[in-house]
Formats: C-alpha cells, structure tokens, sequence
C-alpha cells in the first residue's frame, strides 16, 4: 500500500514555541528529532502522566505519542491520543495531520482526507499535509487531486522526495511515463532510499 509513504508532521514539535527554560528531560526527549521513536513514545507518556503540561503543549506530547503509535500501526491508541490532542488545542495543525494519517492507514480515507483539509486550513504552509491528502486521493482513485495536491506541496517544499515521488507514480497511473520517470528520478537523486 502505498499510503506507507506519507509524510509525517510529528517533529515540528522541535520548534522554538515549546520551549521553555525550565523544559524536563522528559518534554525534551519527547520533543527531540534527535531521539528515536520508541524514546519520544516513552518520554511523551511520562510527560502526559505528569499532567504538568496543558494547552498547546500538552497537545503537542499527544501528537508526538499519536504518530509515534501510528508508526508501530497500534491505530486505535493513535486516533485517542489525537482526539486527545485536539481536546487540547483545537487549533494545532500537527494533531489533525497525524489523524489524518491514522485513519488513512485504517483505509477511512474520507476522514482522513477531513482532517487533512483542517490541517491545511489552520496551516496552509505546511507542505506534509498536501502529500499525505494526496495520497487518500490516490487510494480513492482520483488522481488529479492528487495530483493537485503534490502540485501544492512542491510549491511550498520543491526538493520533497516525498512529493515528487508520490507525484511520479501517480503520473503513472495517467499515462505520463516521462513525466513519471522525471519525479521519480528527481525524488532519487534527493533521496536514494525512497521507494525501496
């Protein structure tokens, strides 16, 4: 299944808005690129079960814990902490993308496809969303808005291996070979693991 692909939207959470001097190593290692999952997984449940944090952080640990799960495919206990998350701040892009991916993996593709737009529409710059609202067009089969939306995201992100590879094989699927072997060999020289 090629929704395997998606684009992740777990690691924003790196950015200067969550921090804090007085940050725990825990929020810190839930928070970190530089950690692995199952690290931030951890990490993320001791700062939830502390229940120091509220808002927008707090929000943040159950996106980090909900994609982290989503990764190991435990999709129920993913779609709580992401319902979970948007209790918590409504407003946060990274919750709404990471549920999109869950249901996508559950094959509810026009829920997905919801979150997505919501995502999206709280923030239009961030390029994940497109590719991953892509990809449930695709798996619907309407591959000019999936098209449109790998379109969409490469504006905003023109060297996505992601994008351009996702593009190339729905380009494909209409009968652009050399529009597909383009992507795709772009996506390549970006990224030579993609696709394998």
């Amino acid at each position: 299944m090629r929704y395997a692909v998606m684009a992740g939207a777990v690691l924003l959470l790196a950015a200067p808005q969550f921090a804090k001097a007085e940050d725990t190593p825990e929020w810190k290692t839930c928070t970190s690129v530089a950690n692995t999952g199952a690290e931030r997984l951890a990490a993320c449940t001791k700062v939830i079960d502390s229940r120091t944090e509220t808002g927008r952080r707090l929000a943040g640990a159950y996106c980090i814990r909900g994609h982290e799960l989503t990764e190991k495919r435990d999709l129920d206990a993913a779609l709580a902490d992401l319902n979970e998350a948007i209790k918590a701040d409504a407003t946060y892009a990274c919750a709404f993308n990471n549920r999109g991916r869950a249901y996508g993996f559950k094959g509810d593709y026009d829920r997905a496809i919801a979150d997505y737009d919501t995502a999206i529409r709280l923030q239009p710059r961030a390029s994940g969303s497109y590719v991953n609202r892509g990809n449930a067009w695709s798996e619907k089969g309407d591959i000019q808005r999936a098209l449109a939306d790998y379109d969409a995201a490469l504006k905003l992100s023109p060297n996505s291996a992601t994008a351009l590879y996702l593009r190339g094989l729905a380009r494909q699927k209409t009968g652009d070979k050399a529009g597909a072997a383009a992507d795709i060999a772009a996506a390549k020289r970006i990224d030579p693991k993609i696709g394998s």
